[in-house]
């Protein structure tokens, strides 16, 4: 039987951003399989977004 690794792309306490906003700087609080849990940099009074793995980018993507 194969199984497959699944890994995920990053970890709490990275900064990434949201594709369809990219402006915004997110980290990253916790993850659950594909789906990240993301507070706002500066805004600590909003509710944490959840985001899948394909939504998010990491600095190095920003900046190509």
């Amino acid at each position: 039987m194969v199984q497959s690794i699944m890994k995920n792309k990053f970890k709490e306490g990275d900064l990434v951003f949201a594709k369809v906003n990219p402006d915004q700087s997110l980290i990253v609080t916790c993850h659950l399989d594909r789906i990240y849990y993301c507070a706002i940099i500066g805004k600590p009074e909003l509710k944490d977004g959840a985001y899948f793995e394909r939504e998010l980018i990491n600095l190095e993507d920003k900046n190509q």
